[in-house]
């Protein structure tokens, strides 16, 4: 694996699983694993998405797919670490694998971190920093950004800022992971275990239910999939740095594809397009173009999951979150 002054880069973690993986286990709770290897399984298939992870030396990891019911850390044995946010209700549950190399065995953790919210939304900018959506009983929604701080002998990611504002092209920094302390502690003997910090965002209000989200890369906005009270779906751009006002950028009405309910949003950067934004719903894939990484979003289109699959192959991303 690559390594720079020491750590290794771009260990591969990851945002989501499409399908049922079983109900949350306890906060805290602590277990092991030995390296099982990704098998081929015939039937309904569920693709992860990776939230950061190197396409050269990890394409036909970047491919492998899940079947509903198997352990998601299955397919992550090219990896060191990685970590799985989801919403349980009004609880945040963050799932985590971590390789302990010298043992050449896996360790893994569950935590439940309850919220002050009717419903949840999380997205993830890497490994250890999350964005929270949470709606309020009077309907608004407050944005806040959640840190996974640094535990003696736990893995824990960062990724190089971006100053710049929405109308720059910027390139995305690299992410590096390290153990903290630089000698890997089993996570049930890890102490003291601190609190996740949260601050707030932004608070916004006539958004309506929002269905899917995911925070840009480089941390300068969020792409949302919401439901008006009038019933259209829509997809939009809410600006962070710095914040402002909310941009429509399709709607159900122009894309009847958005009304198909859940969906699943995510970011990419490929060969010949630069970096695209995808919302997954039901069997189409909306898209959004940003081709320099500017922040603004050029235009959108729709394609069937097979159809963008072909246009969009596995080997012509670098870069997918």
């Amino acid at each position: 694996m690559k390594t720079v002054h020491g750590r290794l880069v771009v260990a591969m973690s990851y945002l989501s699983i499409v399908g049922g993986c079983g109900a949350p286990a306890p906060r805290g709770s602590e277990g092991r694993v030995s390296a099982i290897l990704p098998r081929a399984d015939s039937g309904q298939r569920f693709r992860f998405v990776a939230l950061e992870n190197d396409m050269k030396a990890g394409a036909e990891a970047s491919a492998q797919w899940l079947t509903p019911g198997r352990s998601p850390f299955d397919a992550f044995v090219r990896s060191s670490f990685g970590v799985l946010i989801e919403a349980d209700g009004s609880d945040i549950v963050i799932r985590g694998r971590e390789l302990d190399g010298a043992a050449n065995d896996w360790s893994l953790w569950t935590r439940r971190e309850p919220t002050a919210f009717e419903r949840v939304v999380p997205t993830m900018l890497h490994s250890n920093a999350f964005i929270v959506l949470g709606e309020l009983q009077n309907g608004d929604l407050a944005v806040e950004r959640w840190l996974w701080p640094k535990i003696l002998g736990a893995y824990y990611a960062e990724l190089d800022p971006t100053v710049q504002p929405i109308g720059v092209p910027v390139r995305t920094g690299d992410t590096t992971v390290e153990v903290e302390g630089g000698v890997f502690v089993e996570p049930r003997d890890r102490f003291p275990r601190p609190d996740v910090g949260r601050s707030p965002v932004l608070a916004l209000s006539g958004v309506g239910r929002v269905l899917a989200a995911n925070i840009d890369p480089d941390g300068r906005f969020l792409i949302l999939l919401r439901r008006t009270a009038s019933g259209d779906s829509v997809v939009s751009q809410v600006p962070l740095s710095p914040v402002g006002p909310i941009v429509d950028l399709v709607t159900s009405q122009q894309c009847p594809s958005l009304g198909a309910g859940s969906a699943r949003i995510c970011a990419g950067d490929f060969a010949r397009q630069g970096r695209i934004h995808t919302i997954n719903v039901g069997s189409d894939i909306v898209y959004l173009s940003d081709p320099n990484n500017d922040g603004v979003i050029s235009g959108w289109n729709v394609m069937r999951v097979a159809d963008f699959e072909d246009a969009f192959p596995h080997y012509s991303w670098s870069r997918t979150w």
